[in-house]
């Protein structure tokens, strides 16, 4: 038989195997729900983006149109060359200095918890430090804010970044704690053996085996610092203000600027899904770090 031959056999019996009423609706059905919630999902991404490259007096007019009439880059070339420019540099230095000072401290405590949890503050603190992560924002706010005012520290990256840690921190330890937990113990065990010690057992052989957990709580920590709001709202002033809080300032009395909103949320996704494709593989093992038991 030829490869011609068995191949139309191939599709003969594929046509001619019946196929349920039941089967076919449910393969209907899921479809069209999963392209509705596909549309859904993306539809917000496409507005903003088509948002984005309107004039402003566009933005206004009824009804919507789903593609600029009269297409322009001056949102973003606006934002660029005004206010824009400096909040996300600043946006940019809080978010990364945050997430290193957090790494730093968080990740050798998640690794003491995980391996000796008796010694260092007992079996339930990393139930208590999460639970700092679980408490609103609001709350410590007026307290922190007269404390950094009698220091003179308003408005300053130190103290975006010293803030930004009550919550950060938390994350990391108890992200961190479940990814050691995860090495199984015998592997530093063996590696002092052969002449390590602990600190060195730590960076040499632990942390390398827990990187992808590592990268996911980089990622997670750096988008909430990036994107945080209220903090930066009330303690920054002009020198340390981020991108979030600029948003506000663009909807006016009288008129909105719908299209450097959303130029400006544009920006500030494209690092993060920049970030996110660059550490796809890694992310997704970090996601995925402990799912399975053996």
């Amino acid at each position: 038989m030829s490869v011609v031959e068995w191949t139309e056999g191939q599709l003969a019996g594929a046509v001619s195997e019946p196929v349920s009423l039941r089967d076919a609706l449910r393969t209907i059905g899921v479809t069209s729900l999963a392209s509705i919630i596909l549309v859904a999902t993306l539809f917000p991404l496409y507005w903003t983006v088509n948002t984005s490259f309107k004039p402003a007096a566009e933005t206004q007019t009824y009804p919507p149109t789903f593609f600029p009439e009269d297409f322009t880059a001056a949102p973003y070339i606006e934002l660029l060359t005004g206010q824009g420019l400096s909040v996300l540099m600043n946006s940019a230095i809080i978010s990364v200095g945050a997430t290193v000072i957090a790494l730093i401290i968080g990740v050798p405590a998640g690794y003491a918890y995980a391996r000796n949890p008796g010694k260092v503050g007992g079996r339930h603190l990393a139930f208590w430090i999460l639970s700092l992560r679980m408490f609103p924002p609001i709350a410590p706010i007026l307290p922190l804010f007269f404390m950094f005012r009698q220091l003179g520290m308003i408005d300053t990256y130190p103290v975006m970044m010293v803030l930004y840690l009550t919550f950060n921190v938390p994350l990391v330890v108890w992200l961190m704690r479940s990814f050691f937990q995860d090495v199984p113990q015998v592997v530093e065990e063996a590696a002092i053996i052969d002449g390590y010690s602990r600190i060195e057992a730590f960076f040499k052989v632990s942390l390398p085996l827990v990187s992808p957990g590592l990268v996911t709580t980089t990622l997670l920590v750096w988008i909430f610092t990036w994107n945080e709001f209220q903090f930066a709202l009330v303690f920054t002033r002009n020198a340390a203000q981020t991108y979030p809080v600029i948003i506000p300032s663009l909807v006016g009395g009288h008129a909105t600027l719908w299209n450097q909103v959303a130029a400006l949320s544009i920006i500030a996704m494209i690092p993060i899904i920049i970030i996110s494709i660059l550490m796809q593989k890694r992310l997704i093992r970090g996601l995925t770090l402990g799912a399975v038991k053996g």
